[in-house]
């Protein structure tokens, strides 16, 4: 017992070691967390060495939670739903008053990313992915335009994006990557969202077209923007971030990037001969 013991403490300070040579920042959660449920799952990917790949799970639940409809649906609908998610994994056509693509804001589809709530716990499970792994900054792209954009809440956007440049920079001795590379992209979004609050659409679309045109830039805020165009009555604009979207190959979004593609092509009245496929 007493040998099994020693054995169990000299492999845990070794995998310590390793952890503080790979991350010199400390994994830190409260009870208060909304993630606190995960804290056990987290812990045991620090233990065994698979931070990074804790970090991967924790960005999968992330998605899981803001596409799973939080309010209650009758029976009928929830039905439909899932009938209708199904054909829409497998490439079927689906109703159109339903919308899988976040960012589309027509009123007159359901959409289960956000109609289905609030999602008031999304800022806490961004800070649980960064938590263990600081460098995963497409969390702080993603997460960052959803709560500005889709979710409507401007201020944990900036809290997240805030965050994400103060962490970078204390931790950059220790990171794996270039670590400079997002910091200019963090404060593009962190100025187009006080643009927003502010009401100074112009500048805001302007950056909001600076991110769009960056290799990292989440289909989210091209679709974000290709609304706005659209709404202007930009439609060759629209058209091609919609192909652009398109072509991505991004499951979540090639159906509605398809549709988007058809409709614009009708609005301009191009050669009806074009085709993304």
């Amino acid at each position: 017992m007493l040998r099994l013991l020693v054995i169990s403490v000299v492999l845990f300070s070794v995998v310590n070691a390793e952890l503080a040579r790979g991350f010199a920042y400390p994994l830190a959660f409260s009870a208060a967390d909304a993630a606190a449920s995960y804290t056990g799952l987290d812990i045991a990917s620090v233990v065994m060495g698979v931070r990074k790949l804790g970090a991967d799970i924790a960005w999968i639940q992330l998605l899981q939670y803001y596409g799973t409809p939080e309010k209650p649906l009758d029976e009928d609908r929830a039905f439909q739903l899932s009938w209708d998610m199904t054909k829409y994994l497998f490439g079927a056509k689906i109703d159109k008053e339903v919308c899988f693509t976040a960012g589309c804001d027509d009123k007159s589809h359901y959409h289960p990313q956000i109609d289905g709530g609030v999602y008031p716990l999304f800022l806490q499970y961004c800070y649980r992915i960064v938590a263990l792994d600081p460098s995963y900054y497409f969390t702080y792209l993603y997460g960052g335009g959803a709560l500005a954009w889709n979710l409507n809440r401007p201020q944990e956007a900036l809290l997240l994006l805030e965050h994400g440049i103060a962490v970078l920079a204390k931790y950059q001795h220790a990171s794996v990557r270039d670590i400079h590379e997002p910091y200019w992209q963090l404060n593009l979004y962190v100025s187009a969202i006080v643009y927003r609050k502010s009401g100074d659409f112009t500048g805001m679309l302007s950056l909001l077209e600076t991110a769009v045109g960056q290799p990292d830039a989440p289909n989210m805020i091209k679709g974000i923007l290709a609304n706005i165009y659209q709404k202007q009555k930009k439609y060759t604009e629209a058209l091609r971030l919609w192909i652009n979207i398109y072509d991505t190959n991004d499951l979540s979004y090639r159906r509605r990037a398809e549709e988007k593609v058809n409709e614009l092509k009708k609005i301009i009245c191009i050669n009806p001969d074009f085709s993304i496929a």
